[in-house]
């Protein structure tokens, strides 16, 4: 041990650079700093606000103190890191138990995972009601999300059940099926409290004109009812028992612009759209109704005015017999006269 004049200890070492210098130059050498007690192995303090010891000679924690809280302390056993307030990473001040930021446009978390086997997530969102947790949502190959490298998509799934949700690389969402054709694909019922709406604002259209033949495309159209083979498509989940509605084939040779024809050869139509051609066939039929209703009203006024005519006819034709009597009449008187 050697001792400076200016107060510099050195222990291994003739040539100390701070108040207690401690060497070692072989691979056994160590450096002991021991307490019987059950805390504190070694304390540094500033003002009393932290500490580095080490809490049980039987566990052997290691341990981070920031005041009287435990801010970090480090399981020897099994490696378990445990910490006591907010992590920041790349912030100085964090607002939660993990707050990272980021000012580059760098990704801010990754969290990689070699095992493909069903049933390990790479991450889960839990919450708890003070009597357990509950698992909300799985990121991974087991029941929750995951995404696909190879197809670019996202899926929410259950291990059991299987896939629940997708969105692939197209931003298309498919619900029931895993290849969703449009902005949203439903293989089954949809059920809204609300009300849905779609775009019809004036500002968005062009090339607006009026629908013609609109009653004979209606009577052209031929509805009927029908099962869905429900056996041979059962990923569409169509409704059981009877159903009502149109052929999109026949339909599209009617009103091919409520048909749409998919990327898989399927087509639909847009029951809604029909709509308009319903209210301008029913105003046509309307006006067809109008004009009968019109025709029948000058019909009756002209009934109306042969009746007046007729009823001046027939006391015409009283008043002639009258007269034609009183004719007959004299005639006769006429006759015996000239007889006598």
């Amino acid at each position: 041990m050697t001792m400076k004049e200016n107060g510099l200890i050195g222990i291994g070492t003739n040539n100390p650079q701070t108040h207690l210098h401690v060497y070692g130059n072989t691979a056994t050498s160590h450096t002991y700093i021991r307490s019987e007690g059950l805390f504190g192995v070694f304390q540094s303090f500033s003002n009393g606000k932290s500490s580095l010891f080490f809490t049980d000679p039987n566990t052997g924690n290691l341990i981070l103190r920031a005041g009287t809280i435990d801010s970090l302390f480090i399981n020897p056993e099994n490696g378990n890191v445990g910490l006591g307030g907010n992590l920041g990473i790349g912030t100085l001040s964090p607002t939660s138990k993990l707050h990272v930021a980021n000012a580059s446009g760098d990704t801010s978390i990754v969290v990689e995972k070699s095992d493909y086997s069903y049933g390990a997530s790479i991450l889960e969102l839990k919450t708890s009601d003070g009597a357990g947790s509950f698992k909300k949502m799985h990121i991974g190959l087991g029941s929750g999300a995951r995404g696909d490298q190879l197809s670019n998509k996202f899926y929410l799934l259950d291990y059991e059940k299987g896939i629940r949700m997708v969105i692939d690389d197209n931003g298309n969402v498919g619900i029931g099926t895993t290849s969703p054709t449009e902005k949203l694909t439903v293989a089954g019922n949809i059920y809204a409290s609300g009300t849905v709406t779609q775009a019809s604002d004036f500002r968005y259209k062009k090339n607006i004109n009026p629908l013609e033949n609109a009653l004979e495309k209606v009577l052209s159209l031929h509805g009927v009812s029908f099962e869905w083979k429900r056996e041979e498509y059962q990923e569409k989940h169509f409704t059981q028992g009877k159903n009502m509605g149109f052929i999109a084939q026949e339909a599209e040779k009617v009103v091919p612009e409520v048909v749409q024809t998919g990327k898989d050869g399927y087509k639909s139509m847009a029951y809604a759209n029909l709509t308009a051609l319903l209210v301008e066939a029913f105003k046509e039929l309307n006006g067809k109704f109008e004009k009968t209703l019109r025709e029948n009203e000058e019909m009756k006024q002209e009934i109306n005015e042969l009746k007046i005519q007729n009823q001046e006819l027939l006391k015409r034709l009283t008043a002639y017999e009258s007269k034609i009597k009183k004719i007959d009449s004299l005639l006769s008187n006429l006759n015996q006269k000239v007889v006598q």
